[in-house]
């Protein structure tokens, strides 16, 4: 190949350094978007459990904002430690379930 293993390392390590500060919510922009997205989450889940309606409610977004959210939320595997790109793939979501029982 062109590159040597340990040079394909090197860049790895580099690039989740990049991607761990600039999505991980160590930038103040996505520390903000983050907590606006968790603020509206958490709004929009007290009007729907008080309409007493049952509501299906989702939401889509990039890698990168499950990612800050994550981060800011304290949620393994972004409890504080450094990221690394991979433990966010693509296809990734959260789920928040509120149920009710039949007492209410």
């Amino acid at each position: 190949g062109i590159l040597s293993e340990e040079e394909v390392r090197a860049i790895h390590r580099v690039e989740n350094e990049k991607f761990s500060y600039n999505r991980g919510g160590l930038i103040p922009a996505n520390q903000v978007v983050a907590q606006m997205g968790l603020e509206h989450i958490i709004q929009t889940a007290d009007q729907d459990i008080a309409s007493g309606k049952s509501i299906v409610r989702l939401r889509f977004g990039h890698d990168t904002m499950i990612m800050s959210l994550m981060t800011l939320m304290g949620l393994r595997p972004f409890d504080g430690a450094r990221i690394n790109s991979s433990d966010v793939p693509m296809a990734s979501n959260i789920r928040f379930v509120f149920a009710r029982n039949k007492r209410d």
